[in-house]
């Protein structure tokens, strides 16, 4: 990310155009890389089998020989890396001055100028890295190069891969491994004029102008979302609702019920619009500024006006007008019907000797001490009904009495 490279250059506000798969330059991938294309890869990260101008090389897609960053000869510049992911191995930086936009780097010139770690007292050009994802680092520049265009080229080889080392064994890290690569056009001069460096200078090339840097975006904080009835949430905006003329509409108004003792034929004033909400025992009726705001709802607004209600409830003046009242005949909702059985006509019963027992006339026939009662008693039957049902758990105490 520092420099920024051709394909991510975009992102520092460079009107070139966007590369928004720039964290994929490995060659084609791992397959392509070693097995299409037998390990060769483009300078700068392209599929090696791409045709010319690759992409991120002279005269592709996104190398418009834009010099991003401005250097002084030997001395150490900064260079920052963001993996996407970390696949262990290591980085290598090299330089190949070309001097001209149009003009590709080599593998062969990159070959010539590595660049050694400024903090590694051993001059090392290779930087194993650890399990970090974001890497701050210094290069040392050489004492004997300046440039106008010099292009240069990061190149991550992860070490994740098992394969055969130098040394006849196998391990983790060693033969083909994964690569990434990534180019950016600097200059590096004797002397660097007020304003240039390694930090923030750059440079036209090609006729092409850099835009300013993208300034840092604060994003709006969001505005919580308080339910209504909360207290001290928002407050809704009720429009009142539309109030009937002075009088009410009688020809709309609903009937009221009538008590059933009331005389057909009398009169009784009636009142005008009635309210259709109801009161509660123990809580106000409802108002403007009641405590629970006419809803139910606890925590109340402290009398501003709620969701479905307005804040005041317009005064109306009814008229009261005589009214014919009707009495409402009264009609159970649930009745009983009760078949009784069928008449049976009892066999007469003989004593000893060959004849009928003596029954006193008039006198009634009662089915074990069960009988029926009330209107139901005066249906034929009905005693033999009773003890029947009675005596299999069904004994309505309006039809039937046992004894």
């Amino acid at each position: 990310m520092e420099p920024p490279s051709r394909s991510s250059m975009w992102r520092f506000g460079f009107k070139t155009p966007p590369n928004y798969n720039d964290n994929e330059l490995f060659c084609g991938g791992y397959s392509v890389h070693w097995q299409q294309n037998g390990g060769k890869c483009g300078v700068c990260g392209d599929p090696w089998h791409q045709p010319q101008p690759r992409n991120n090389e002279a005269g592709g897609k996104y190398a418009k020989g834009i010099i991003v960053r401005r250097y002084k000869r030997g001395e150490v510049m900064k260079a920052s890396v963001q993996l996407t992911a970390n696949h262990r191995g290591y980085f290598e930086f090299r330089l190949c001055p070309v001097n001209n936009p149009k003009v590709a780097a080599t593998d062969e010139c990159m070959a010539q100028h590595p660049l050694a770690m400024a903090d590694d007292p051993t001059g090392s050009t290779r930087y194993m890295i650890d399990g970090r994802r974001d890497f701050n680092l210094r290069l040392k520049l050489p004492d004997d190069m300046t440039c106008s265009q010099c292009v240069f080229q990061w190149t991550y080889t992860a070490g994740n891969n098992w394969g055969r080392c130098a040394n006849g064994s196998s391990a983790v890290g060693c033969g083909p491994q994964e690569t990434f690569r990534g180019c950016a056009d600097i200059a590096i001069k004797d002397d660097l004029v007020e304003g240039e460096g390694g930090e923030g200078g750059f440079d036209v090339g090609a006729g092409e102008v850099p835009a300013a840097p993208r300034p840092p975006v604060t994003k709006r904080p969001a505005t919580p979302q308080v339910p209504w009835w909360v207290k001290g949430g928002p407050k809704v905006p009720v429009t009142p609702k539309k109030q009937p003329p002075h009088g009410g509409y009688p020809w709309k108004t609903a009937p009221t019920r009538r008590p059933y003792h009331e005389v057909e034929g009398t009169t009784k004033p009636f009142p005008g619009p009635i309210d259709p909400r109801p009161v509660y025992p123990g809580k106000p009726e409802y108002e403007g500024g009641s405590e629970d705001g006419g809803h139910g709802h606890h925590g109340g607004h402290d009398g501003a006006a709620t969701q479905g209600y307005p804040e005041e409830v317009p005064e109306t003046t009814t008229t009261e007008y005589p009214r014919t009242m009707h009495p409402k005949r009264y009609s159970p909702k649930h009745k009983w019907t009760a078949a009784p059985p069928k008449e049976t006509k009892a066999k007469p019963t003989f004593v000893k000797g060959g004849g009928p027992a003596h029954k006193p006339s008039g006198a009634k026939e009662v089915f074990g001490g069960c009988k029926g009662v009330g209107l139901w008693k005066r249906v034929p039957g009905l005693d033999k009904w009773c003890w029947d049902n009675c005596h299999r758990g069904y004994c309505p105490p309006s039809h039937c009495t046992c004894h």
